[in-house]
């Protein structure tokens, strides 16, 4: 009688145990052993597979600020080149049309500054409605009086015969180009940042869920 209690509690036992270990071992199938060696995403110190960077590096994901700095002043100086280069073009595009008559101009000596001679032009502006008449600079080839003009900017603006868009051609492709090539540098850079910053590594597969057994599933000591 005590040998065989002694049975039936060594097999209890042991029973208890393995089903100890199933159930472990069916809670989490297939987990990775943890290991030093960590992503860089995740935060700490470690090493990522393919990158020889270390954790806790602060990443940059943005563009650096003389990058930024460039966008801005390539910004401001094409918008002084439009803004004071650009006249006769937009007299040719949306100028108010008109007659310039008593156009008179002076010449002026720029030979002390080593600039040569220079030629300035003023007249009277007349809208083609005729409402309104004024004084104004006139730029263009005066042959004849009255000559067609067209106005920018107004009563302080300037009145340009004969405007033609090829004027505008060097201005506007010098502010493109101001403008244009700090936006590129810019988006190249962040584009290769993008490219080298890693990756973390993706999740495991989900296991199958293992319910653990129930005392119905396992006849326990009812064997003997």
């Amino acid at each position: 009688m005590t040998s065989l209690l002694q049975r039936i509690a060594q097999v209890t036992t042991f029973r208890q145990l393995a089903r100890m270990e199933v159930v472990r071992t069916r809670a989490s199938p297939g987990a990775p052993e943890q290991s030093p060696w960590r992503s860089v995403g995740d935060r700490g110190w470690g090493m990522g597979e393919g990158a020889d960077v270390l954790d806790g590096q602060p990443e940059q994901d943005g563009p650096e600020w003389w990058l930024a700095l460039a966008c801005l002043v390539g910004l401001l100086l094409a918008y002084v080149v439009l803004a004071n280069f650009t006249g006769e073009l937009r007299a040719a595009l949306w100028g108010e049309p008109g007659t310039v008559t008593e156009v008179r101009c002076r010449t002026h000596d720029n030979t002390v500054a080593n600039a040569g001679t220079s030629t300035s032009c003023s007249g009277t502006f007349t809208s083609d409605d005729g409402n309104s008449s004024f004084d104004v600079t006139v730029e263009g080839d005066i042959r004849s009086q009255p000559a067609r003009a067209w106005l920018v900017d107004g009563t302080s603006g300037t009145a340009y015969v004969s405007p033609t868009l090829w004027a505008g051609v060097l201005p506007v492709g010098f502010s493109l180009l101001l403008a244009g090539v700090p936006a590129a540098l810019t988006l190249e850079h962040a584009r290769r940042v993008r490219k080298q910053r890693p990756r973390p590594a993706p999740p495991a597969p989900p296991g199958p869920q293992w319910s653990a057994p129930s005392s119905a599933d396992d006849p326990g000591i009812s064997d003997f």
